[in-house]
């Protein structure tokens, strides 16, 4: 009994502690419970995870610069052709993006990683194996698909984050895929100098193994408790609080935990002076949004419950069940206009159309920065900065003196990730995506000048470093503007928009770069510069925000 009456003094505590001066009582939100049960060892294990799937994410982007320039030398390819091996991994993940941005959406976030880990273990090992140039193309865009969802790793661990964690870890997140590309590197720099009969293959094969093992672990992970809460399961929610709790030797709470929408309606209930207008958020729409996520919610349910066909009704058996599988279709395209709607509802137009060029750019200026990497190190017999030539179809194999260089380049993701946590946390999101880019954009133009490999790697790593922590910030900035209804929804939409600038950069980089230096160099300082000015145009500044649960 004694035992008994500390427990109930322990949760009577963690309840009052739970909630604020605005909070009615017995009521919480997951945002207020995340916040008080702070940052320990569930955070760090999470993190870790987290941070695994973006290595392995890593791992297949940075192959892209190494695979190509070993499979031209092998089959004789053309510098179109080059550049088409990395632009199907990236429509590849402009569809996996969209795919499994819905998937986490409608089914979960830890169900849509799992998914996409599986697929991206199973095309990568096929890669390995493939008999032709044609082959090779099916294989790769297939395994984009599948790493197309490793967006989701930073995502579904900021939800479980506090406030003031969140851009910390989202940079030691980055700081994985900056061991992930080191590592890939070092990798390449052992397989493709020591084995002399196709060692692209090799490396294929090692890259694709960390994802089984990411997929062993799984079971382990809890699901989202904002997308549970979001989507009704507020009982399964509560029991992954209770379970981080515990795990953090924190106190259990009580209490009854709601939406920060719901939270809100009942503060303004008591005092129609608080609450949504202090705010500035427009929730009269939220009914309309909730009363479309339950008739949708409901055509799910009667088209999950059509009976079997019973042999009377066999002979209407084609036209019923095609009209059931056309009512499912309507449904679901109508959920899905319903989140596209909501991006540009409620004030959230602009930071939207902002934040598509912004990915664009960020792939652009990113995975362009890796490509001209290989690139420029592949010419040992000219300068290839102030000129070039008309057709580059010469195999120009890698050295092994290249692929140190290629590793020390991709040492500045480290320094890259340790400049924009310290600008994120000192002045804000938005002034270090502007001061970051306008660095990148300076690194871009010293590439005109000619002063050696040396040099040019210095130059190449200023650009590889303040690309990382761009990526990193829009990353995380995004995460934190869209509320928990549509926040995988979004990045995945901000990501396909990503990839379709990664789906062009391997053609200025790579088949364009052959041909006029100069014109290539200052696309890359164009798109820079001017996502440099976009970044200041963001409506909101995120630094100290609450994440929403609705909006």
């Amino acid at each position: 009994m004694s035992h008994s009456g500390e427990h109930e003094a322990a949760t009577s505590e963690m309840s009052e502690n739970i909630r604020d001066d605005n909070s009615l009582d017995d009521v919480y939100t997951v945002e207020e419970a995340v916040d008080k049960l702070g940052f320990g060892v569930f955070q760090v294990l999470l993190s870790m995870f987290a941070g695994s799937i973006w290595l392995v994410e890593a791992l297949e982007v940075m192959i892209l610069s190494i695979l190509s320039p070993a499979v031209k030398c092998q089959w004789n390819l053309s510098d179109v052709q080059e550049a088409t091996i990395t632009t199907v991994v990236f429509a590849g993940f402009l569809v996996g993006n969209s795919l499994w941005g819905i998937v986490a959406d409608k089914f979960g976030r830890k169900r849509a990683l799992l998914l996409s880990l599986v697929w991206g273990f199973v095309f990568g090992i096929a890669s390995a194996f493939s008999p032709n140039y044609y082959t090779l193309l099916l294989f790769r865009s297939l395994l984009g698909i599948g790493v197309g969802g490793g967006f989701l790793g930073p995502a579904y661990c900021i939800e479980f984050l506090p406030v003031w964690s969140r851009p910390m870890i989202v940079g030691l997140l980055q700081l994985c895929w900056a061991i992930g590309s080191i590592l890939e590197a070092l990798l390449a720099l052992v397989i493709m100098t020591s084995i002399n009969h196709e060692p692209w293959r090799w490396l294929l094969g090692i890259s694709a193994l960390p994802q089984m093992v990411l997929v062993v672990l799984f079971p382990l992970m809890p699901e989202s408790p904002r997308y549970l809460v979001v989507h009704g399961k507020v009982t399964e929610a509560t029991k992954v609080l209770m379970m981080i709790a515990k795990v953090n030797c924190k106190p259990l709470f009580s209490g009854r935990l709601v939406t920060q929408e719901e939270k809100e309606r009942m503060q303004q209930n008591r005092n129609p002076r608080a609450g949504v207008e202090s705010r500035n958020v427009n929730y009269r729409t939220l009914p309309n949004m909730e009363e479309n996520k339950q008739t949708l919610s409901s055509s799910d349910n009667e088209s999950d419950s059509v009976p079997l066909l019973s042999s009377h009704e066999h002979t209407h058996g084609r036209t019923l069940s095609r009209s059931c599988v056309m009512r499912t279709i309507r449904d679901k395209m109508s959920k899905y206009y319903q989140w596209f709607l909501i991006l540009f509802k409620n004030g959230w137009w602009k930071s939207t159309l902002l934040l598509w060029y912004l990915w664009f750019s960020a792939s652009i200026i990113y995975y362009g920065g890796t490509l001209l990497t290989t690139t420029l190190l592949q010419h040992d017999e000219r300068c290839g900065l102030t000129g070039g030539n008309d057709t580059n179809t010469e195999c120009e194999p890698l050295s092994k003196s290249d692929y140190i260089r290629l590793v020390w380049t991709t040492c500045a993701e480290f320094p890259g990730t340790i400049w924009i946590i310290l600008l994120l946390l000192v002045i804000g999101r938005k002034k270090s995506m502007s001061l970051t880019l306008f660095a990148a954009a300076v690194c871009y133009g010293l590439l005109f000048l000619c002063l050696g490999k040396t040099i040019l790697t210095v130059f190449l790593f200023g650009v590889r470093g303040f690309a990382t922590g761009f990526f990193q910030s829009i990353i995380l900035y995004t995460s934190e503007v869209y509320p928990t209804t549509v926040r995988a929804f979004g990045l995945s939409i901000c990501s396909f928009s990503s990839h379709l600038g990664a789906m062009v950069s391997p053609y200025f980089a790579q088949a364009l770069m052959a041909r006029t230096t100069i014109v290539t160099i200052s696309i890359f300082i164009a798109c820079t510069a001017l996502a440099s000015i976009v970044s200041l145009l963001l409506p909101i500044e995120t630094k100290g925000r609450a994440m929403k649960d609705t909006g």
